[in-house]
Protein backbone atom coordinates (compact mmCIF):
# COMPACT_ATOMS: atom_id res chain seq x y z
CA UNK A 1 0.00 0.00 0.00
CA UNK A 2 1.64 3.31 -1.05
CA UNK A 3 1.78 6.29 1.34
CA UNK A 4 -1.09 8.18 -0.23
CA UNK A 5 -3.48 5.06 0.33
CA UNK A 6 -2.38 4.91 4.21
CA UNK A 7 -2.78 8.97 4.27
CA UNK A 8 -6.14 9.71 6.49
CA UNK A 9 -7.31 12.64 8.38
CA UNK A 10 -9.25 12.63 10.82
CA UNK A 11 -11.14 15.73 12.88
CA UNK A 12 -9.84 16.19 16.26
CA UNK A 13 -10.03 18.26 19.43
CA UNK A 14 -7.34 21.11 19.56
CA UNK A 15 -7.29 23.06 23.06
CA UNK A 16 -9.91 25.43 23.60
CA UNK A 17 -12.94 25.32 21.19
CA UNK A 18 -10.85 25.65 18.16
CA UNK A 19 -10.65 22.47 16.32
CA UNK A 20 -7.50 21.17 14.33
CA UNK A 21 -6.79 18.73 12.05
CA UNK A 22 -4.33 16.12 12.60
CA UNK A 23 -2.48 13.82 9.62
CA UNK A 24 -2.19 10.55 10.62
CA UNK A 25 0.13 8.71 7.95
CA UNK A 26 2.39 5.64 8.70
CA UNK A 27 2.32 6.04 12.23
CA UNK A 28 3.57 9.17 12.28
CA UNK A 29 1.19 12.48 13.54
CA UNK A 30 1.37 16.31 12.47
CA UNK A 31 -0.91 18.99 13.23
CA UNK A 32 -2.00 21.04 10.51
CA UNK A 33 -4.58 24.12 10.26
CA UNK A 34 -8.51 23.81 10.37
CA UNK A 35 -8.38 25.94 7.01
CA UNK A 36 -5.86 23.28 5.70
CA UNK A 37 -8.54 20.79 5.16
CA UNK A 38 -9.49 21.72 1.78
CA UNK A 39 -5.32 22.22 0.39
CA UNK A 40 -4.81 18.83 2.25
CA UNK A 41 -7.77 17.59 0.01
CA UNK A 42 -6.26 18.67 -3.09
CA UNK A 43 -3.49 16.67 -2.42
CA UNK A 44 -4.93 13.85 -0.42
CA UNK A 45 -7.87 12.39 0.63
CA UNK A 46 -9.18 13.81 3.91
CA UNK A 47 -11.83 11.40 6.16
CA UNK A 48 -14.15 13.16 8.95
CA UNK A 49 -15.46 10.70 11.15
CA UNK A 50 -18.58 12.19 13.11
CA UNK A 51 -21.38 11.52 15.64
CA UNK A 52 -24.55 13.38 14.36
CA UNK A 53 -27.24 13.49 16.86
CA UNK A 54 -30.73 15.02 15.89
CA UNK A 55 -31.96 17.58 18.36
CA UNK A 56 -34.61 18.70 16.21
CA UNK A 57 -37.03 16.44 13.24
CA UNK A 58 -39.66 16.58 11.62
CA UNK A 59 -41.98 14.22 9.14
CA UNK A 60 -44.34 16.41 6.86
CA UNK A 61 -47.16 14.25 5.29
CA UNK A 62 -48.14 17.12 2.65
CA UNK A 63 -51.03 14.70 1.61
CA UNK A 64 -52.85 12.71 0.37
CA UNK A 65 -52.54 11.09 3.96
CA UNK A 66 -49.97 8.51 4.51
CA UNK A 67 -46.64 7.79 2.44
CA UNK A 68 -47.00 9.86 -1.00
CA UNK A 69 -44.65 12.09 -3.24
CA UNK A 70 -43.99 15.51 -1.67
CA UNK A 71 -43.75 14.36 1.47
CA UNK A 72 -40.86 15.54 3.47
CA UNK A 73 -38.68 14.82 6.61
CA UNK A 74 -36.79 17.68 8.00
CA UNK A 75 -33.76 17.66 10.95
CA UNK A 76 -30.79 18.87 12.22
CA UNK A 77 -28.68 18.82 14.95
CA UNK A 78 -25.06 18.68 16.73
CA UNK A 79 -22.00 17.20 15.60
CA UNK A 80 -19.31 15.13 17.80
CA UNK A 81 -16.18 13.65 17.30
CA UNK A 82 -16.35 10.37 18.42
CA UNK A 83 -14.84 11.38 22.35
CA UNK A 84 -18.37 13.29 22.57
CA UNK A 85 -16.50 16.80 21.90
CA UNK A 86 -18.38 19.12 19.95
CA UNK A 87 -17.75 19.72 16.38
CA UNK A 88 -20.06 21.23 14.59
CA UNK A 89 -24.16 21.26 13.56
CA UNK A 90 -26.20 19.82 10.52
CA UNK A 91 -29.43 20.15 8.92
CA UNK A 92 -30.99 18.56 5.80
CA UNK A 93 -34.41 18.11 4.11
CA UNK A 94 -35.14 14.72 2.54
CA UNK A 95 -38.57 15.08 0.15
CA UNK A 96 -40.66 11.57 -0.92
CA UNK A 97 -39.80 11.51 -4.89
CA UNK A 98 -41.40 7.90 -5.56
CA UNK A 99 -43.34 5.39 -3.01
CA UNK A 100 -43.00 1.67 -4.22
CA UNK A 101 -44.53 -1.90 -2.51
CA UNK A 102 -41.09 -2.08 -0.36
CA UNK A 103 -40.40 1.46 0.28
CA UNK A 104 -39.61 5.06 -0.87
CA UNK A 105 -37.00 6.86 -3.07
CA UNK A 106 -36.05 10.49 -1.39
CA UNK A 107 -34.13 13.67 -2.55
CA UNK A 108 -32.06 14.86 0.08
CA UNK A 109 -30.05 18.62 0.18
CA UNK A 110 -27.90 19.14 3.65
CA UNK A 111 -25.52 21.06 5.21
CA UNK A 112 -22.73 20.34 7.71
CA UNK A 113 -21.24 23.37 9.66
CA UNK A 114 -17.66 23.18 11.03
CA UNK A 115 -15.22 25.43 12.15
CA UNK A 116 -13.08 25.48 8.91
CA UNK A 117 -16.30 26.25 7.07
CA UNK A 118 -19.87 24.76 5.73
CA UNK A 119 -19.86 21.41 3.71
CA UNK A 120 -23.20 21.37 0.93
CA UNK A 121 -24.76 17.64 0.61
CA UNK A 122 -26.87 16.14 -1.73
CA UNK A 123 -28.16 12.78 -2.78
CA UNK A 124 -31.26 9.94 -3.20
CA UNK A 125 -31.74 7.76 -0.19
CA UNK A 126 -34.74 5.37 0.49
CA UNK A 127 -36.31 6.14 4.18
CA UNK A 128 -36.00 2.40 4.59
CA UNK A 129 -32.28 2.08 4.53
CA UNK A 130 -29.86 2.17 7.41
CA UNK A 131 -26.81 4.01 5.01
CA UNK A 132 -27.10 6.34 3.22
CA UNK A 133 -25.01 7.86 0.42
CA UNK A 134 -24.36 11.73 -1.02
CA UNK A 135 -22.43 13.63 -2.89
CA UNK A 136 -20.68 16.65 -1.14
CA UNK A 137 -21.20 19.40 -3.70
CA UNK A 138 -19.14 21.86 -2.18
CA UNK A 139 -19.05 24.77 0.35
CA UNK A 140 -17.67 27.70 2.17
CA UNK A 141 -14.59 28.79 3.76
CA UNK A 142 -11.88 25.65 3.74
CA UNK A 143 -14.46 23.64 2.11
CA UNK A 144 -15.16 26.07 -0.61
CA UNK A 145 -14.06 23.59 -3.35
CA UNK A 146 -14.86 20.29 -1.70
CA UNK A 147 -15.79 17.59 -3.53
CA UNK A 148 -16.62 14.01 -2.37
CA UNK A 149 -19.03 11.64 -0.60
CA UNK A 150 -21.13 11.83 2.71
CA UNK A 151 -21.93 8.18 4.41
CA UNK A 152 -23.95 8.27 6.98
CA UNK A 153 -24.89 4.50 9.40
CA UNK A 154 -27.89 5.28 11.24
CA UNK A 155 -27.31 3.74 15.03
CA UNK A 156 -30.97 4.88 16.42
CA UNK A 157 -33.98 6.81 15.21
CA UNK A 158 -32.23 9.92 16.54
CA UNK A 159 -27.90 9.38 15.69
CA UNK A 160 -25.99 8.56 12.86
CA UNK A 161 -22.30 7.62 12.38
CA UNK A 162 -21.27 10.11 9.54
CA UNK A 163 -18.45 9.60 7.57
CA UNK A 164 -16.90 12.34 4.84
CA UNK A 165 -14.13 11.74 2.27
CA UNK A 166 -13.19 14.80 0.38
CA UNK A 167 -10.89 14.74 -2.17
Amino acid sequence: MNRRAQLTIFLVAAAAPVLALAVVASGGVAAASPGAASQAAARHPVTLRLLAQFTAERDIDTGPAGLSIGDEQVASGRLRLASGTPAGTFGFTCTTVAVYAHGTAELCAGWAALPAGQLEVTGKSRAQDTVHHWAVTGGTGGYRAARGTLTARDLSPVSDVVTIRLG
